[in-house]
C-alpha cells in the first residue's frame, strides 16, 4: 500500500511546509512502512510511504 501526502503552494517556510507533510504521512502509518521518501522545493513538499504485505 503507497501513501503520500503533500503541499502546493503554500505560503508558510520551506521547514514549516516539510514538517506538516511529515506530520500528516506519519499520521497514515497504522501499518508500518518499507520505506520513505520525501520532495520538496519552494513550491511543492510531497513525503511518500509504501508497505509491502
Amino acid at each position: 500500500m503507497c501513501r503520500i501526502a503533500g503541499i502546493i503552494n503554500s505560503k508558510k517556510s520551506f521547514k514549516k511546509v516539510n514538517q506538516k507533510v511529515k506530520a500528516m504521512c506519519d499520521s497514515m502509518q497504522h501499518e508500518g512502512s518499507d520505506d520513505q521518501g520525501i520532495y520538496a522545493n519552494s513550491a511543492l513538499a510531497l513525503h511518500q510511504t509504501y508497505h509491502v504485505s
